[in-house]
């Protein structure tokens, strides 16, 4: 007779208690933690990774249809590899709209009610590019056939080539050049074939801010844009001047044309009063002393001394001071180098920004318990002046004396910034004076208003 299976008996599982509300915070705790830690690192790993092309900086205010404009003709008239970061400054039209429906196509960054300055905005776009070359455009400004191609053949094409601008029927002197057919009712911009790679580049005094290209390797060793400048203008001449004096050269390509379709460039000069442009303008004649002409000489005593290879901006800054970025670590500047402060330091310290401070090499750190006040650490000596101390000579400069040299501190801002006011004073002995070889003048560091 035939046995019936018996049926297999099931395990039951046995069920786990239900969680309660406080390890289900726990486990949301855990898993938040871990994935901003692993986001961080992934962060951090990448900080440095740049890409083989162009980042194209557009900062704007209230200016949407145009800067709408822009990227269009950008996309239209751009083949090689670039990327699109908009900082807009705070703008009450559609911009932010705008932005909102291009995300996955460009970077942007909303800047807060504040310091929203043009040049603000231009270093937020900076530290946020990757590109191996950098492009600020005003967002009135629209691309036209071969720009970014022809901006790049100068940069590339022509020796010691630091910032690169075209020609516009928006530019000024050298740069404008006038390529429109006006109908009643639109305007028509012709580029015609010309525009094909021609090693066309003339060197200029300074250029128009509308569209200006560079090297990272520029931004890195010259810096930021100096903040303390409101007006947009005085901004770009600045940094003109600070380039120059490293010994990079302004070139203009008169085979590449950005049209110019605005009064006020990405709205900034229209809400420039007067008062601003006064306050910019004596800003300006404070930080340079009326020195720019002298700024050729000095860059190419820059050159000659470096064997033709441009100077970063940092040999125009003193030794013998402590500086610090947007961290907490303090670091004295000594034969080229910083030396991380260990220790409590009760003394000044310069504010500057990270990517000058990681100009600097790394040297052994040093114990604060060792360091004494610098503006008090030796006695005046006319006959041997001490590295560290500061004399004036007869016309009112004031000269710092490193390294067995006399640098010449080129204005009462670099005085101030690098606190300069507060060392020992010698006094001025011509023959003592006359024997010291000239080092590198002192300038005024670029002031921020946002930890960058």
């Amino acid at each position: 007779m035939r046995r019936k299976k018996r049926p297999v008996r099931r395990l039951r599982k046995r069920r786990k208690a239900p969680r309660t509300n406080q390890q289900k915070a726990l486990d949301y705790q855990m898993g938040y933690e871990d994935g901003y830690r692993q986001g961080q690192e992934a962060g951090a790993g990448s900080y440095s990774i740049y890409f083989d092309g162009t980042s194209i900086i557009i900062p704007s205010l209230n200016q949407a249809e145009k800067l709408k404009a822009c990227m269009q003709s950008i996309a239209e008239h751009t083949d090689l590899p670039y990327e699109i970061i908009v900082v807009d400054r705070g703008s009450t039209d559609d911009t932010d709209k705008l932005l909102k429906q291009m995300t996955g196509q460009i970077r942007y960054f909303i800047m807060e009610h504040g310091d929203n300055s043009r040049a603000a905005a231009i270093n937020r776009g900076l530290m946020m590019a990757k590109g191996t070359t950098l492009l600020i455009m005003d967002s009135c400004a629209q691309a036209t056939e071969y720009w970014l191609d022809q901006l790049l053949y100068g940069l590339s094409g022509c020796g010691q080539a630091g910032i690169v601008g075209p020609m516009s029927n928006g530019g000024s002197g050298r740069q404008r050049k006038l390529l429109a057919v006006e109908a009643p009712d639109e305007t028509t911009y012709s580029t015609p074939n010309l525009f094909v790679p021609s090693n066309k580049w003339a060197e200029t005094d300074s250029l128009d801010s509308f569209c200006i290209l560079f090297h990272r390797a520029l931004w890195e060793n010259t810096g930021y844009w100096d903040e303390r400048f409101t007006a947009g203008r005085f901004a770009m001449e600045d940094y003109c001047y600070r380039v120059v004096l490293q010994g990079w050269r302004l070139l203009i390509a008169e085979d590449a044309y950005v049209v110019y379709n605005g009064d006020g460039g990405d709205g900034a000069d229209s809400l420039e009063s007067d008062q601003t442009e006064q306050v910019n303008r004596l800003w300006f004649q404070d930080k340079w002393s009326g020195n720019g002409p002298a700024l050729r000489s000095d860059a190419e005593a820059a050159n000659a001394a470096l064997e033709g290879k441009p100077a970063g901006e940092t040999v125009f800054y003193p030794q013998g001071i402590a500086v610090k970025g947007t961290g907490s670590s303090i670091y004295w500047i000594e034969g080229g180098k910083r030396h991380l402060i260990e220790g409590n330091w009760p003394y000044p310290v310069v504010q500057l920004s990270n990517i000058e401070i990681k100009r600097w090499q790394r040297g052994p750190s040093i114990n604060a318990s060792i360091m004494r006040d610098p503006r008090s650490q030796m006695e005046g000596n006319a006959a041997c002046p001490q590295p560290g101390t500061v004399s004036y000579s007869p016309d009112g400069s004031c000269y710092y004396f490193e390294d067995g040299q006399k640098r010449k501190v080129l204005s009462r801002a670099a005085s101030e910034a690098w606190l300069l006011y507060g060392r020992t004073h010698v006094s001025w002995v011509p023959q003592t004076m006359e024997t010291l070889p000239d080092g590198y003048p002192i300038i005024a560091p670029a002031s921020l208003r946002q930890s960058l």
